[in-house]
């Protein structure tokens, strides 16, 4: 995860515990980079709280009252307090297409109701297997705060209400 052109990288170590890097180590690659350089954010509140089943929708809600373009993907941050997280962090083989074995198993992250966090994601309205899951119109990953950051790929999250989101200003 890159914010505010400061990297962030979670990898499991030998001892199956996660390990989180920052800065530009050399030896740190991505399966996947999707960047975006946004030149003026536009911060909108989520009043109400936003369960797993309507992440999506509430993104792409948000954004359309914004005047942001549905039809070209766009880049969001999401600063929140959430009920509840599912995440998991790649060692080897991905655990939504198979094939990995016991030794490989990914990191598995679940935070609770009250944690901070910082979202940082993509929304794709016609991407599914491209740039987001077959099931999904954004890929996202988490940042943790306080303590020691982990950052992971977002399987499922619901927020409290009141979350802060960013999404860029629209330029039509």
């Amino acid at each position: 995860l890159v914010l505010n052109g400061e990297a962030f990288v979670s990898s499991v170590g030998p001892n199956g515990k996660l390990v989180t890097r920052t800065g530009s180590d050399a030896d740190i690659g991505a399966a996947l980079l999707i960047t975006a350089d946004v030149p003026r954010w536009q911060a909108l509140r989520l009043d109400a709280p936003v369960d797993a089943a309507h992440f999506d929708t509430a993104i792409r809600d948000a954004a359309s009252r914004a005047g942001v373009d549905l039809h070209a993907p766009f880049p969001f941050v999401v600063s929140a307090s959430v009920t509840a997280l599912e995440g998991h962090v790649i060692h080897g083989a991905c655990p939504t297409a198979g094939g990995g074995d016991a030794a490989h198993e990914p990191f598995r992250l679940k935070l609770t109701d009250g944690q901070e966090v910082t979202l940082v994601g993509i929304y794709a309205e016609n991407a599914a297997g491209v740039i987001t899951h077959h099931d999904s119109k954004s890929h996202v990953h988490v940042l943790t705060r306080g303590g020691d950051s982990v950052v992971a790929h977002v399987d499922k999250v619901s927020l409290r209400p009141g979350a802060s989101l960013k999404l860029p200003v629209a330029t039509r």
